[in-house]
């Protein structure tokens, strides 16, 4: 199985310092007897929904092929509201990736996770709102990290050690563990105990 990671800087990892990124964290929970699979990291740092609508074809279209099934993960937004770019537009850039991506595999739509800038959170609080239904438009799962993270003190505390939005190695590795427990994550991922589904 071939899984492709989009997004920005969080889903490229930047700040780990174990170079993993949210593609690998998460790739660390799959069951070693699949070495079949691939994992392809696409973070892009600062890259916007804006930025994705433009890459995210071309770079699929590169990695995957008829011999395995392929599933891809998104996660944006922050890059989105670091720049002022508005909910309500960020919201129809996705909702166009999420048509276009349905067309060529299942999709994983991954929230934002919290952060500890206050001019981001009201941004990111909307998309939050916003992001379920047009996934669900799309028959796309989504996951809520922030609902995940929120109340979780080690991630806090490596946002501090940070720079307030990127967390550092241990951060990632936290966000990946919630991520890995969820049954949508699960099924998407196929990991141990779950690949009959």
């Amino acid at each position: 199985m071939i899984f492709l990671f989009f997004g920005d800087s969080l889903t490229l990892g930047y700040g780990d310092g174990g170079g993993l990124g949210l593609a690998g964290r998460l790739a660390l929970h799959g069951p070693a007897k699949r070495t079949e699979d691939t994992w392809y990291n696409m973070g892009v740092r600062a890259n916007t929904s804006r930025h994705l609508l433009y890459r995210w074809r071309g770079e699929a279209g590169r990695r995957v092929s008829d011999e395995a099934p392929v599933r891809i993960a998104l996660c944006a937004g922050t890059a989105d509201a670091a720049q002022g770019i508005p909910p309500n537009e960020s919201t129809g850039h996705l909702d166009t990736l999420l048509t276009d991506m349905a067309s060529m595999a299942e999709v994983l739509l991954i929230g934002p996770p919290p952060v500890l800038r206050n001019d981001l959170r009201e941004h990111l609080d909307a998309l939050e709102r916003q992001f379920p239904p047009v996934a669900a438009r799309h028959g796309a799962t989504f996951v809520s990290s922030t609902a995940l993270l929120n109340s979780d003190d080690a991630f806090r505390q490596s946002l501090q050690r940070g720079d307030g939005v990127h967390p550092d190695a241990e951060g990632y590795a936290r966000w990946a563990e919630h991520l890995a427990t969820q049954p949508e994550t699960r099924r998407f991922l196929k990991l141990a105990g779950d690949d009959q589904q």
